[in-house]
């Protein structure tokens, strides 16, 4: 997990980079980055769980690796049957949406407390 984190850090220095250069100082929200970097993080947890389990299954390395592939593959697809349910209701369009890693993200990329705020602004 650290060695994943790490290789997001340039990321960092390119956003740095244009906070920098750019006239707008109010250019990136550091709410919105850091609740994006929380998601990034996250999501690859459950992508390195997921390897750690399929390797946990097994003892022969590739067939790990085939597993948590099939299975990271299957979950990322799951989102976008998430998206599909979207402009539906009903059980399993909020349990897709639920599951659905993608839509999850966007959450993240909104930023969380943007929630928190449209339901105290509506009371």
């Amino acid at each position: 997990m650290v060695f994943y984190a790490i290789t997001w850090l340039p990321l960092a220095g390119c956003l740095l980079l244009v906070r920098h250069y750019s006239n707008d100082r109010t250019v990136l929200d550091w709410g919105t980055l850091a609740s994006t970097y929380l998601g990034i993080l996250l999501l690859g947890a459950v992508y390195v769980s997921l390897g750690c389990f399929a390797s946990a299954l097994t003892r022969i390395q590739i067939i790990a690796a085939m597993t948590s592939f099939a299975i990271g593959l299957s979950l990322f697809m799951l989102s976008f049957i998430s998206l599909v349910f979207a402009s539906q209701t009903g059980w399993q369009a909020q349990l897709f949406a639920q599951v659905g890693l993608i839509e999850q993200m966007h959450d993240f990329a909104r930023g969380w407390w943007i929630r928190g705020r449209s339901s105290t602004m509506r009371a």
